[in-house]
C-alpha cells in the first residue's frame, strides 16, 4: 500500500508592527484606493496607543484621546509608510500642527494615484476664522506627487460661511491638467451656526472656495 511522505514543519512570515502591518489599538476612519491595479492606498488611522512612532499626537486635540495617521502603500496594503508630517506640514499652511484638531478624510483622484488630498479640523482661533462659536473648521491640504509633498487648499470658506463640519470629499478626474476637490458637509449661514450648520457643497476653483 502506498505510504504519505513523512511531514515537516517549515517556518512562517509572522505579522508585525514592521512596516506598520500591525498596529495596536488603530482604526481606519478613511481610505481611498488609486493605481490601475489597486496597489496604491492612503488611509487615515486613528490610534489609541501611544507605542507606536506613527502620526502625530496632537497637543490640542481634546475630541479624543488619540493620535491621528495619514498612511500610504504602493503594494495593495502589504506594507505601509507614515506620511503625516507631510500633511500637518504642508506648504503655505496658516496653522501649527498643534492647531489641528483631527484628521478625518482622503481621497484620490480617479485618473492619477499621485494626486491625493486630506481633510481634517482645526480651531477656528487659529485661522482667523469668526464660525459662529462652532467649535472647528475644516480644511483641507493636497499632493500631487504620492503625498511626499502637500500644499494648503486656502481656507474653506464662502462669503465668510465656514464648512464647520466635513462628511465627504471627492477629487475630480484632471480636467485641462486641473483637479477639482468637493467637500460636502454642514456650513454656517450668513456667520450664524444652526445646530450643527446647513447642509453645503464647496470646491475650490481659482484658489477660492465656490
Amino acid at each position: 500500500a502506498a505510504q504519505a511522505d513523512e511531514m515537516e514543519w517549515g517556518q512562517v512570515n509572522t505579522p508585525s508592527w514592521e512596516d506598520m502591518v500591525i498596529l495596536p489599538e488603530s482604526d481606519i476612519v478613511d481610505y481611498a484606493v488609486g493605481g490601475d491595479e489597486g496597489d496604491i492606498i492612503y488611509a487615515v488611522l486613528e490610534l489609541k496607543s501611544q507605542c507606536t512612532e506613527v502620526g502625530y499626537d496632537f497637543e490640542d486635540d481634546d475630541w479624543y484621546d488619540s493620535i491621528w495617521a495619514v498612511v500610504m502603500s504602493n503594494d495593495g496594503g502589504v506594507t505601509w509608510s507614515d506620511i503625516t508630517a507631510n500633511v500637518v506640514e504642508a506648504s503655505s499652511i496658516p496653522f501649527d500642527p498643534d492647531d489641528i484638531l483631527r484628521l478625518c478624510l482622503v481621497a484620490t483622484a480617479p485618473d492619477n494615484e499621485d494626486w491625493v488630498a486630506v481633510a481634517g479640523y482645526v480651531a477656528p482661533a487659529a485661522i482667523g476664522a469668526d464660525a459662529g462659536g462652532a467649535h472647528a473648521v475644516a480644511f483641507v491640504v493636497a499632493s500631487e506627487d504620492g503625498g511626499s509633498n502637500f500644499t494648503y487648499a486656502h481656507d474653506v470658506e464662502v462669503n465668510g460661511n465656514w464648512m464647520i463640519n466635513i462628511m465627504d470629499m471627492a477629487i475630480s478626474p484632471a480636467v485641462g491638467d486641473i483637479y477639482n476637490i468637493a467637500l460636502a458637509g454642514r456650513a454656517e449661514n450668513d456667520g450664524f451656526t444652526p445646530a450643527h450648520g446647513e447642509g453645503a457643497l464647496y470646491r475650490p476653483e481659482a484658489g477660492t472656495w465656490l
